[in-house]
């Protein structure tokens, strides 16, 4: 018996030197503002679609795209964006409109004169809790809260002035799904977005 991929996509390839290989693994669909979006690994682009079965390609080579497992989300009026690299923390990207090609960097705000951050994010399916993990650089997220029963947390054990890396990281009795990174904004005040 064989099983083939119910959409007839017209796949992209990810090239290591000179050799290539086809590629469109790990998709995210969304609908977002009455169109389908799919994300897939390694495409330098995206594919969307009004009925789930025509599919146009955007390509945005501005994005992370180049990574793997995208993970899209939408919150609010954005569409969210990251991708795992391979063990390296992640930006956090966003949109109002994917197809404009205007997304910009995730920062968290901080306010209190820089001692607070607000920090929200949306719940995983399965999840029973959270580790956010926060420090002064990507490679060292030395404090953690965890949190359950909510999808934010306040932290307010900050030092004034000082630019942080948070992730966070969801978890149940299978194990932990580690999050994306996102760094603060030491001059302005404000909540996370």
């Amino acid at each position: 018996m064989e099983y083939c991929n119910p959409l007839n996509l017209n796949y992209k390839y990810q090239h290591f030197g000179d050799k290539a290989h086809r590629e469109g693994a790990d998709p995210t669909l969304l609908l977002f503002k009455g169109k389908y979006y799919l994300f897939v690994s390694m495409s330098a682009g995206f594919y969307f679609s009004d009925d789930l079965i025509h599919w146009n390609w955007h390509e945005n080579r501005n994005l992370d795209m180049y990574n793997y497992a995208p993970d899209v989300r939408q919150i609010g009026e954005y569409v969210y964006f990251c991708a795992s690299d391979k063990g390296r923390p992640c930006t956090i990207w966003r949109s109002r409109d994917p197809l404009s090609d205007q997304w910009e960097k995730v920062k968290i705000m901080r306010k209190d004169r820089g001692r607070t951050a607000v920090l929200r994010w949306a719940e995983s399916p399965g999840a029973i809790g959270y580790n956010v993990r926060f420090g002064v650089a990507p490679d060292k997220l030395y404090s953690s809260y965890q949190v359950y029963g909510a999808n934010h947390v306040k932290i307010l054990t900050l030092n004034a002035g000082q630019q942080y890396c948070f992730a966070v990281d969801a978890f149940n009795e299978n194990g932990v799904t580690g999050g994306s990174l996102a760094e603060s904004d030491k001059h302005r005040s404000g909540q996370t977005r």
